[in-house]
């Protein structure tokens, strides 16, 4: 595990796209995009079943190795709304039961907006574009990215 120093804080890298934030307790993520695969299904594109189940074991061991007890999403926690389906939308809620002292943030992505924020029933906090803490400003796109860019 590589770390790196940013603005005073310590970040560990991990091998599985993911960042761990020690001070914070808090596991970094973006573009997790759950629901990409149905989506692309039911546009007649063929992607493998069990994608979601794969990017949550990802997840839970990410969690697990760094014991975070927080989980910040910088956007695209969802795909787009063909891809929210019950099945999903069950599975996470399965997902987060087993979770319950894990506080979740997600600062809203590109495909956030379309998407729209998580169910109630998962106890998810949504903010953004921005999210600020600890003098550091958490987003999904830099604030240079043009309009329109996907």
């Amino acid at each position: 595990m590589q770390s790196i120093e940013w603005a005073g804080q310590r970040f560990e890298l991990l091998p599985d796209k993911a960042v761990f934030w020690p001070a914070r307790s808090t596991l970094i993520v973006a573009d997790v995009h759950l629901g990409k695969a149905d989506h692309f299904r039911g546009a007649g594109i063929p992607v493998p079943r069990g994608t979601t189940a794969a990017v949550l074991r990802r997840l839970d061991a990410a969690l697990s190795a760094t014991r975070a007890r927080r989980l910040l999403v910088l956007g695209d926690w969802f795909h787009a709304p063909p891809g929210l389906s019950r099945s999903l939308i069950d599975q996470l809620i399965r997902w987060r039961s087993a979770k319950p002292r894990l506080t979740i943030l997600i600062v809203r992505g590109n495909h956030d907006d379309a998407a729209g924020d998580p169910p109630e029933a998962l106890n998810i906090r949504c903010v953004g574009p921005v999210w600020e803490e600890a003098g550091l400003t958490f987003r999904h796109a830099p604030p240079s990215q043009p309009a329109g860019f996907v």
